[in-house]
């Protein structure tokens, strides 16, 4: 599991029109407060779709049925994302999946 955003980037290394999303995939798990991987990136050091993709995986994740548990309802991720925004997510980010996920 820790491997995840390795063999992602590697399988798009091979599709030429996926190449811009590359480093998206690879700084995901980044956080906000700096204390993420792989490079520990801080605030708006991260670029701003791996910001986009760490909300959209974290959301999903808790939200979806796991062998280990079952999935959580949308109040009980999203009041997670939120305790956790400008710790581990981008706040702006947190805001717009508020925004999306409550039309």
């Amino acid at each position: 599991m820790q491997n995840h955003p390795n063999v992602g980037v590697n399988l798009l290394m091979n599709i030429n029109f996926l190449s811009e999303v590359i480093p998206y995939i690879h700084y995901h798990r980044e956080r906000w407060d700096g204390g993420g991987e792989p490079e520990g990136l801080k605030g708006n050091s991260i670029p701003f779709g791996s910001r986009i993709i760490a909300v959209a995986d974290a959301y999903t994740a808790m939200t979806s049925d796991r062998s280990y548990r079952n999935a959580m309802n949308k109040d009980e991720a999203l009041a997670i994302i939120k305790e956790e925004a400008g710790v581990k997510w981008d706040p702006a980010v947190v805001n717009a999946l508020f925004e999306v996920v409550n039309e």
